[in-house]
């Protein structure tokens, strides 16, 4: 997704989560540093913080912190550039004109180019289709329960389920799940 088409707050967001998938990816073993040399975004925080005179942990946290803060820096100050083009103008004006909170082009492009390679490293790994393949197991198995049983939802989604009707009730609480929960869920109804 485009940071452009986003919200700020969704934009944050993203920034975050692509830094820490990136960390976990290193600190699970399902990349390693090396793999990282080439990177736009790695390139940058290399620039602000020595990443490669720490601990093994250390580092991580550098990265995902260092990954985070350049990337809000830039967003916030290139979005600074473009709403002080537009001073003049009430909220609803800058939203007529279509302004839209982004980071610079460089940025985006370098974020881009992680968000590629973690979908080519990271999110195709074998070892990580195999815990989706059993965490959507684990999940239709609960929504049908769910969905037989609606009497086995915590009772604030069982009047959802009079008003709603108990299939979307029932996807909306699995939505709303943490993998932890959903697991802990998944043993204690199943």
């Amino acid at each position: 997704v485009a940071i452009s088409e986003i919200s700020g707050v969704d934009a944050a967001e993203c920034i975050v989560s692509v830094a820490y998938e990136l960390v976990d990816a290193l600190k699970f073993g399902l990349i390693d540093w090396q793999q990282l040399t080439g990177l736009g975004l790695v390139q940058r925080a290399r620039q602000v913080v020595p990443l490669d005179q720490s601990s093994s942990q250390n580092r991580r946290q550098m990265l995902v912190h260092t990954l985070i803060d350049i990337q809000m820096d830039n967003f916030l100050q290139y979005s600074m550039g473009l709403l002080s083009e537009a001073s003049q103008l009430d909220s609803k004006s800058v939203q007529e004109v279509g302004i839209q909170l982004q980071m610079s082009p460089e940025m985006q492009s370098d974020k881009e180019e992680l968000e590629s390679f973690l979908f080519e490293h990271v999110y195709r790994h074998p070892k990580l289709v195999e815990v989706r393949q059993r965490a959507a197991t684990r999940l239709n198995q609960l929504y049908r329960l769910l969905k037989s049983y609606p009497q086995r939802l915590p009772e604030r989604f069982q009047r959802w389920a009079s008003e709603l009707g108990i299939e979307h009730t029932a996807a909306v609480y699995l939505a709303g799940m943490t993998d932890r929960f959903c697991d802990d869920q998944y043993t204690s109804l199943v």
